[in-house]
């Protein structure tokens, strides 16, 4: 029973009914609830569904299944990924940071630093510290990565567009626009040819495209992007998703860069619904939507309703994220920008 389940969860998911592919991966892991490849399944679906705190304890189950087994130091290092993947979601940084050193170290054990799933840790942990302003750290391990992925697949696989995407992310964060759009349309070309247009992949790669054409000023290309990005994660996953929140967020953004504060404000609103719901009230995620709701209103020179969004943005950053991340400092200017104001009046 527990097979069939597993198998029709598969199904599902072929068929991008994602839902239904978690409602079976769920049951064949309460009928086994050892079994590695269905609790890997499980967290991995519920993970997509943007339900972590039940993806995190199936993985937490994964990794205690495959310590106890430690018949291969790889499959316990896959676990301690996928594990620290969810921790690094929800904002806990040092265990995922430890956990992906952890999982490069149980990999060199058994001498496979080329193994295409090293690449994917390397990934991880740059995608960490880039996350966190350390971008020297995290430059030379995407750019590993991104090697070892090209010789053991090729250019045009989706292994080497993610690799492709996350370097176009650290390129944006260091303002080296023209070397990060060129990366993030090699990275969309590669996904739109394995997948077609309607895809979650694709969708990513739209998103990161079109918040790229906001920058250079580009709204009307950038618009068409982001809603396109937006409508395939509300068809997709639902329009309570924190993808979906994300393409809100971006969407806002153009209006906000154009001045038409009132068009991206109910999106900002939406978008904060979702990720209190999805990661709770002191995530970092959530004073990310915070501190834009409340740079909104600071724009509109209404500086009393932007208080409370600024310093509660800044709160949840003092306690989340360690000190000179690039966010924490822009939460600490931009509060710094409203006392100076608010003194002014």
């Amino acid at each position: 029973m527990a097979l069939a389940a597993y198998q029709l969860g598969q199904m599902a998911e072929g068929e991008l009914e994602y839902s239904e592919a978690l409602r079976q991966y769920k049951k064949a892991v309460v009928l086994e609830e050892d079994n590695p490849d269905y609790l890997l399944a499980a967290s991995t679906m519920a993970r997509t569904l943007g339900n972590y705190a039940q993806a995190r304890k199936w993985a937490e189950q994964l990794v205690e299944t495959r310590r106890v087994e430690r018949k291969c130091c790889l499959s316990f290092a896959m676990a301690q990924d996928k594990l620290a993947v969810l921790y690094n979601i929800q904002g806990w940084y040092k265990e995922a940071e430890l956990l992906y050193q952890c999982a490069l170290k149980n990999c060199e054990k058994i001498s496979c630093k080329k193994l295409p799933f090293i690449a994917t840790v390397l990934d991880h942990l740059a995608q960490l510290y880039s996350k966190h302003g350390k971008y020297e750290q995290a430059e030379p391990l995407f750019e590993e990565s991104l090697a070892i992925k090209i010789n053991e697949f090729g250019k045009k696989h989706y292994d080497v567009a993610i690799s492709l995407n996350n370097m176009a992310l650290l390129y944006s964060k260091q303002e080296r626009h023209g070397e990060e759009a060129s990366l993030y349309r090699q990275a969309l070309a590669i996904k739109v040819q394995l997948f077609g247009r309607n895809h979650l992949s694709v969708a990513t790669g739209l998103n990161n495209l079109g918040s790229w054409y906001g920058q250079q000023k580009k709204y009307v290309q950038a618009e068409l992007l982001i809603k396109r990005a937006l409508a395939i994660r509300e068809d997709l996953l639902g329009e309570e998703h924190p993808e979906v929140a994300l393409s809100l967020d971006s969407l806002a953004g153009r209006y906000f860069n154009q001045k038409k504060y009132e068009k991206g404000k109910p999106l900002l609103i939406r978008a904060l619904a979702i990720n209190e719901r999805c990661y709770g009230r002191e995530h970092p995620v959530v004073a990310h939507t915070l501190n834009s709701l409340g740079t909104l209103y600071f724009h509109q020179e209404q500086y009393e309703k932007a208080k409370p969004f600024l310093h509660q943005s800044l709160f949840i950053a003092e306690k989340a994220l360690p000190e000179g991340s690039p966010a924490l400092l822009l939460y600490q200017k931009n509060c710094e920008s409203l006392k100076r104001k608010m003194a002014e009046q």
